[in-house]
């Protein structure tokens, strides 16, 4: 189960662990209001008390200093930008003080997903392009402003391929970037891939960026994969596609030299193994306790589903 169940109103989920272990859950509804839930042991509490922004269906959460930051890309003129905010211990405030603006492009900015080091560094990753494919770019909190990170000025991770779908963002055991993402290599050709920063440059993790192929067809909505690492920073993933005819959600871990399946969550059904359509995955990791969210379509309604197993 999860905090909603409001037929066709929410959209993808993100999920977070807290400082002890437990689900906070933000998502949009229909208006581009964005929520963000917090379980206390016994019940949903919604943090604000209502919506923290508007202006965006997809939303990123990752835990701060003082509570949950919150990414989006709300439209600015003609094309999104992507935003962060940062719960304060009352509310949800820009983190740089003033409009919380990361991107500031001349293109759309899109599809943010947030990360935070161990000494409270923020990361932000997001894609540069429209839903059918684009650039993918990652930048990092100083305290002052948001500086892009990889090569010179900030050069972007998916080198100029510009076919890459939005990312998924982690961080490794010594707190660097790791980007993972659906790459169109073909027509109805993909490939999942992941990259993490090395120095100053970004790097295929285990020498190869490939983590799954021989993905036909990769629906819109469905090309953002789920990234998290567990207390060694080690990276799970988690993605959904339709290989036995109906959208399910499938898990990897990286064990330090190879991607395995650690219990059969990554053939068959899945993680999910369910009837309805399963969409949008969101995924936590902490002291060996990995948590799922996403989105499931049932004949009637729409819920958001969320498990959590000791992979």
């Amino acid at each position: 189960g999860g905090p909603t169940n409001f037929g066709w109103e929410q959209y993808p989920p993100a999920v977070v662990l807290d400082d002890g272990g437990e689900p906070i859950v933000a998502w949009a509804d229909n208006s581009g209001a964005i929520f963000v839930d917090q379980w206390d042991g016994l019940a949903w509490q919604r943090l604000g008390g209502g919506s923290v922004a508007t202006g965006d269906w997809q939303v990123a959460v990752a835990m701060g200093a003082t509570g949950p930051i919150v990414a989006f890309s709300p439209y600015v003129e003609t094309r999104r930008e992507v935003h962060v905010l940062a719960w304060d211990g009352g509310a949800f405030a820009p983190l740089d003080g003033v409009g919380g603006d990361v991107s500031s492009t001349t293109t759309s900015s899109q599809q943010p997903r947030l990360a935070v080091a161990s000494d409270r560094t923020v990361f932000v990753a997001w894609q540069e392009g429209d839903l059918n494919g684009g650039e993918l770019a990652v930048a990092s909190w100083d305290g002052a402003c948001f500086r892009l990170l990889g090569g010179p000025g900030g050069a972007t991770i998916t080198d100029g391929a510009a076919r890459a779908g939005p990312p998924a963002l982690a961080l490794g055991a010594g707190d660097e970037p790791i980007v993972a993402w659906f790459q169109r290599v073909a027509a109805r050709a993909y490939e999942l891939r992941g990259r993490q920063l090395d120095g100053s440059e970004w790097a295929p993790l285990g020498g190869d960026e490939t983590v799954a192929d021989g993905f036909c067809d990769i629906r819109v909505g469905a090309r953002a994969p789920a990234l998290a690492t567990d207390g060694a920073g080690r990276p799970v993933v988690a993605w959904t596609d339709d290989r036995t005819g109906q959208y399910e959600i499938y898990l990897l871990r990286w064990n330090g030299g190879a991607w395995v399946d650690p219990g059969g969550v990554a053939t068959g059904g899945g993680l999910s193994n369910s009837t309805a359509a399963s969409l949008h995955p969101w995924i936590a990791s902490l002291a060996g306790r990995t948590c799922v969210a996403w989105d499931e379509f049932g004949r009637v309604a729409k819920q958001i589903v969320l498990r959590c197993a000791d992979f």
